[in-house]
This record gives C-alpha cells, structure tokens and sequence, in this order.
C-alpha cells in the first residue's frame, strides 16, 4: 500500500485561477453571458437524468453512498450528493452533471462491477473534485470552463485561446485525478481506477502502470494537439502528487515558451519579453537614435530608454527554437534599422544576444541575412562574448557611420 501521507487540502491549480482573471479582463461581455445560463443549462441536464437514469438509493446501494460520503468529506464537499446509474453501453468513465446546490455523479452501468469499494470512492473523489472547482469563488472556474468550450468550437476563435482552452482541460483532468488521490488516499488504488475507467477492463496492474510512470519523461508534456494527458502521464501526475510535488505536475501543461503554440498566460508573458529585449537593446546611448527609437516605438508607443534596463531581460528557461527566432529577429530589427549605425548596430545586438544566451540565434540570423562578411562576424562575435563575461579590456568592434544619437 502506498498511502498518502499527507493529502492537503483540495484547490484550483494555479493555471485555473490565472486562466479564469484573464478570460474575464479579456472578454468582459462573454463572460456576463456565460454566468447564469451555464447553471440552467446544467438544471435541465438533471431533470433529464430523473427521466432516463437510475438513482442510486443510499438504503439499497450502502457501499456507494459510504463511498461517497468519504470522497465528499476528503474534499470539502458539503452539498447532497446524488449518485445515478445509466444504463446501456457507452464509455467506463464517470461523468459530473454539475448542479450548484447538488453534487450529481453519473456512472456507467458496467463501471459498478470493475471497481473495489476503494477504487469507487476513488472515481467519485475524481467526479466530486469537479464539482468542487466549478462552485469555488461563486462558480467562476465553471464560468471559464464553458466560455472556453464555446470558443474551442468556434472556428473564428484566435489561436491563443484554443490552445489556451487546450491546456485547461488538461488542468481540469489532472485536478480531478487529485481528486481521486485525496478520496481514497492510496496510489494503487487510484491507478487502478483509472486504468478501469480508461479501458473499461475489470484487470488493472497499477504497479506495472507505476513503474512505467516512473520511467517516463515528463519534460515534453503531454502530445501536441491532444486535450486529455495520456494515461501513463495520468499516472506520473498521481505519483507526483502522492509525494507531496504537486509543483512538478505543471510541466504537463508545456515545459517552455513556444511561439508556435501559445496559450493567453504565455502570450502575456512574450509580450513583456518583447517589451524588456526592446528597452534593453536602446538602452545604449549609441543606440538611441531616432530611427532606432521609432522603430522601437513601432512595437511599444510608450516604450522609452531605461537605464539598467538590460539587467531586467532574462531568457526563460525552455524558450523553444522557434521563440529564440523570433527574439533574435527582434534585435536585429533594431540592430539594423539605421543605416548610419553599420557595424556597432549589430555589435550591440550580439552582445545584449550574447548575456541572455541568444547569441547563436543571433549569429545565425546575421549570417543568415548575409549583414556582414563572415569574418567581420567572427570578429563581432568574439568582442561580444568578451563584453559579456565580463573583460574589462574587451572592445565590441563595429564602425557606426553616424555618431550622433537622438537627444
């Protein structure tokens, strides 16, 4: 037995509440319209299920109502809380019809006899962790939940937000899978119903699955395109999460700042890079020229010349290719926009390139662009990476063509 030893108390991750405060800033309008109406829908849901399922009476069905009452005091659940069986075949897994005042669980028919008693309570803690994070703070993650399905089916919906809709519904499989672990309070036990619920099989190995878990590396996170983490990375998140890392489980939503693939948290967080790499780069005096200063205007009209302001730029740990490109891109742009800078444009550039760790990207770009003769840019490099370690004797070479810069 791998118990939990210290199981927590239950919460929203930190992707949920940052996510819910920006769609609301965002999308004020859609927001209002996506309070209410998302509760009546789920009413209506329940009266369908009065119809067409089977409530589980606590006096005939003891076991599920015991097992429900453990997961609901594991996570603070004080509302009533219902248990249905729908007959007929269809998926294994669980489902939550939300009602605020009433914690509805929806069960499979076959599901009843896959489970242990402990794995049961298990799978109603995965359901009931749902329901705890769509009333918190008055429903607001509920709110954020069904405008990102909205606009996830949208095909006008910009792309941040899609992949932003993305990475919450990964968050929200792996919050309830905390659930799970809380309810029960074992980690085989909460494998184990996960590997029923997501084959529909009455075997399940979970120390088979665990050692696999263990094996795996979670640095990638889970598959381009996919909006529920693979089973074995389920698994990996449980473990974390029963050895008290619960930190850890966020490298599944994406390790690093890809350009390609951004979501509304690391939209925000490029464009504060961007803002930082353009002061940082006119905060030269030879760099603040008018041409220089206009252009860096183009990107930010209040941007202004800071001192010290290339202390404030650091490359983030896991910034992809792709975004090293384009930051590189973004320096030369300034490096080059004035002709009368010639060289000491781009030396600036490989230098500043060369503190953050961008100086390959930026070596590449200018060789690339064929700005210079390729020994000029061998010179230029290794002034730059001189000026950056620190040589007090190093000179960044570069032959500016207009000496004065704008006042």
């Amino acid at each position: 037995m791998r118990r939990v030893s210290s199981p927590g108390r239950f919460d929203a991750s930190a992707y949920h509440r940052v996510v819910a405060d920006r769609l609301r800033a965002l999308e004020p309008g859609s927001w209002s319209a996506f309070g209410e109406p998302a509760a009546a829908r789920a009413r209506d849901l329940h009266a369908g299920l009065l119809r067409s399922a089977h409530r589980l009476d606590p006096v005939t069905h003891p076991g599920v109502a015991r097992a429900a009452a453990q997961a609901a005091d594991a996570l603070g659940v004080t509302v009533p809380v219902s248990v249905y069986r729908l007959d007929g075949g269809g998926a294994a897994d669980a489902t939550l019809a939300h009602v605020p005042d009433e914690a509805v669980v929806v069960l499979p028919a076959t599901l009843l006899g896959l489970l242990t008693p402990a794995e049961l309570t298990a799978v109603l803690g995965r359901e009931l962790a749902l329901h705890a994070l769509w009333t918190r703070d008055d429903g607001v993650l509920l709110v954020a939940d069904r405008l990102l399905d909205a606009l996830a089916l949208d095909a006008r919906t910009p792309p941040a937000y899609l992949e932003t809709a993305r990475r919450w519904g990964l968050a929200t499989v792996l919050a309830a899978d905390r659930g799970a672990l809380l309810a029960c309070g074992d980690l085989r036990t909460a494998v184990a119903a996960l590997l029923k619920t997501a084959t529909g099989l009455a075997a399940a190995d979970p120390d088979a699955c665990l050692a696999q878990a263990a094996a795996v590396d979670p640095a990638g996170g889970v598959a381009a395109g996919r909006s529920y983490p693979e089973t074995v990375l389920r698994a990996w998140a449980l473990q974390q999460q029963a050895a008290g890392s619960d930190e850890r489980v966020g490298t599944l939503l994406g390790g690093g700042l890809d350009l390609e693939a951004l979501d509304l948290v690391d939209r925000d967080r490029l464009e504060t890079l961007t803002r930082r790499i353009v002061e940082a780069m006119v905060s030269p005096p030879g760099m603040r020229t008018t041409a220089v200063l206009a252009h860096a205007r183009q990107f930010f009209p209040d941007v202004a010349p800071t001192a010290g302001a290339q202390a404030t730029f650091t490359l983030p740990a896991g910034a992809t290719e792709a975004t090293r490109r384009y930051l590189a891109c973004v320096l030369l742009d300034l490096a080059t926009v004035d002709p009368g800078l010639g060289e000491a444009g781009l030396a600036a550039a490989l230098t500043l390139a060369a503190r953050t760790g961008l100086g390959d990207a930026v070596a590449e770009a200018v060789a690339r662009e064929r700005l210079v003769p390729a020994a000029i840019l061998s010179s230029l490099v290794r002034a730059a990476d001189a000026a950056a370690d620190g040589d007090p004797g190093a000179r960044v070479a570069g032959r500016p063509r207009s000496e004065e810069p704008a006042r």
